[in-house]
């Protein structure tokens, strides 16, 4: 198994040779917890997008869904999949198309999860099994970054 090196930033990151225009908030490492109970959409994530001035938003996830009763499994199938937002300083928009998430499974296991921009936020959702409890963890890294 393939592992990352992972690391956190406090205060202002900067490219070697930027001035002041490149602000960043560096690297946070996170985790978020839900639990499903149906075939319903649901916010796992809601990650606001700065808009303090032109800036943007990178998400790294992994991914894990377990029925209640342990029987059953998933991961999102890349390693760490990804996704990016903006604010252009009028409005927030995905970066290119929202990629699609696979998932590998145990067993026969249809859980999905997908990428949305909704208002100013990025949002991650899962959807669950009818009449079904899914326990959803999700490992992830927030980049953010705004250019004045």
């Amino acid at each position: 198994m393939a592992y990352r090196n992972n690391f956190i930033v406090i205060g202002e990151a900067k490219q070697r040779g930027e001035n002041n225009s490149h602000l960043g908030s560096g690297i946070v490492d996170r985790l978020s917890y839900k639990q499903t109970t149906d075939a319903t959409s649901t916010a796992l994530l809601t990650l606001p997008i700065p808009t303090t001035a032109p800036s943007m938003i990178r998400v790294y996830i992994m991914l894990l869904a377990i029925q209640s009763d342990g029987s059953k499994a998933a991961h999102n199938a890349s390693h760490y999949h990804n996704a990016a937002a903006y604010y252009n300083g009028t409005t927030s928009a995905s970066v290119g198309t929202p990629p699609s998430i696979a998932f590998t499974a145990s067993t026969t296991f249809p859980v999905a999860a997908s990428w949305a921009v909704s208002g100013n936020n990025l949002l991650l959702n899962v959807t669950g099994i009818s009449a079904t409890t899914i326990n959803w963890v999700c490992y992830y890294n927030v980049t953010t970054n705004q250019t004045t």
